[in-house]
């Protein structure tokens, strides 16, 4: 006998649904902070880490200082990163149930 299968309601189908978008641009973050932080030790400055990059001021002082030949990569990388983490934000307030967890 083959085991029964639950069907999601439509709460877990849209929980599922915005969990999935949101572990999209988690990452999508997660790799735009990565590229930018390379590209700020490329030109030099070595002493930034990457959980300092997650802060949007200490960002744009550093891509204010980057060399011009790279600076437009680190900026439409910052627009990026700040982009990613608005929709992150929506995301979080458009769950069905704030008790989900969102990690």
């Amino acid at each position: 006998e083959l085991p029964l299968v639950r069907i999601p309601d439509e709460y877990e189908e849209r929980a599922r649904f915005i969990l999935s978008e949101y572990e999209f641009w988690s990452k999508n973050r997660t790799r735009a902070i990565n590229r930018l932080h390379s590209i700020i030790a490329n030109s030099g400055v070595t002493t930034v880490t990457k959980k300092e990059m997650c802060s949007c001021k200490k960002r744009k002082s550093l891509v204010d200082n980057i060399k011009e030949g790279i600076k437009s990569a680190a900026v439409r990388l910052e627009d990026e990163i700040t982009k990613s983490g608005k929709i992150l934000k929506d995301l979080e307030n458009s769950l069905p149930n704030k008790n989900i967890q969102i990690s």
